[in-house]
């Protein structure tokens, strides 16, 4: 989520739409969003706090990250995204045809989803 937050700050694009769309089905949804809620906020003094505070071994700088984060909402944002493609694909496997000699059955690719799907590491 970090990566995408510093990645977003580098890039000048905004939305021209004052109402942001669904993000939850579009390909970058997740990096759209989080680029329209940085074009919104405050970019280089969030860059500033990220570039000197991320990856480091320090407890208080760990919490102005994580406060950084909470701001921008990344993880409301992306799990938008994760909810949106996973019912994209299910819809996908709707699709996949199933009878003798296809060859391909819809609950394997169910069950290797739901394993997936909502994972923590």
């Amino acid at each position: 989520m970090i990566n995408t937050a510093l990645a977003v700050l580098d890039t000048t694009g905004t939305s021209a739409s004052a109402t942001p769309p669904s993000y939850a089905l579009e390909g970058n949804g997740a990096f759209n969003k989080v680029r329209e809620t940085l074009s919104t906020t405050r970019k280089a003094d969030i860059r500033a706090i990220l570039d000197e505070n991320y990856g480091r071994k320090d407890g208080e700088k760990e919490e102005k990250v994580k406060a950084v984060l909470n701001e921008l909402d990344i993880a409301g944002i992306y799990n938008e995204y994760e909810e949106g493609i996973y019912a994209k694909l299910v819809r996908e496997i709707e699709k996949i045809p199933e009878g003798p000699g296809l060859g391909l059955r819809r609950d394997v690719f169910t069950k290797f989803l739901n394993k997936i799907y909502k994972r923590q590491k």
